[in-house]
């Protein structure tokens, strides 16, 4: 009995499941990102409160607002930067040795596809955390006449 194999079907079912699957870990990516969202703003918030002092001499100095809001920035998102960067290196040294073991197991060319999605998602979204978590502690701080900033945590 002859049959009729549809090979479009096939790949259109294929890509579905592809689709589905890359959604799911672009929803995974950002709550991952979101849950360290909360960890970069507790310990921001600890390192500008810490540093009170020494915005206040900075800032006595007449050295901008905006440079050391930048300062700030530029430090949590070296922070989640970093993390997001050497899990995706881990993860990416995972995910060659498990294709290098498929490959091995099942003798098929089946090739490591890098996620480059995730990775722009990642860029982003550790940017909006950096200004996100540092820009309230040192808003609160900076909204402050130079004084009381001295004598904040004398």
């Amino acid at each position: 009995k002859p049959t009729v194999w549809d090979l479009d079907y096939e790949i259109h079912q294929l890509d579905v499941a592809v689709r589905i699957m890359n959604y799911f870990f672009y929803f995974t990516t950002a709550i991952a990102m979101l849950t360290s969202f909360f960890s970069l703003a507790a310990s921001m918030l600890a390192n500008v409160y810490e540093q009170t002092k020494e915005i206040g001499i900075l800032r006595a100095l007449g050295l901008n607002k905006f440079l050391i809001y930048r300062v700030y920035i530029y430090e949590a998102f070296s922070v989640v930067l970093s993390a997001s960067l050497l899990g995706l290196i881990i993860g990416t040294a995972i995910g060659w040795t498990m294709t290098a073991q498929q490959i091995l197991f099942s003798q098929l060319p089946l090739p490591l596809i890098f996620p480059w999605e995730i990775v722009l998602i990642i860029l982003g979204l550790s940017g909006l955390c950096a200004i996100l978590s540092s820009f309230g502690p040192i808003v609160q701080v900076m909204n402050r006449p130079i004084v009381a900033i001295m004598r904040m945590l004398s």
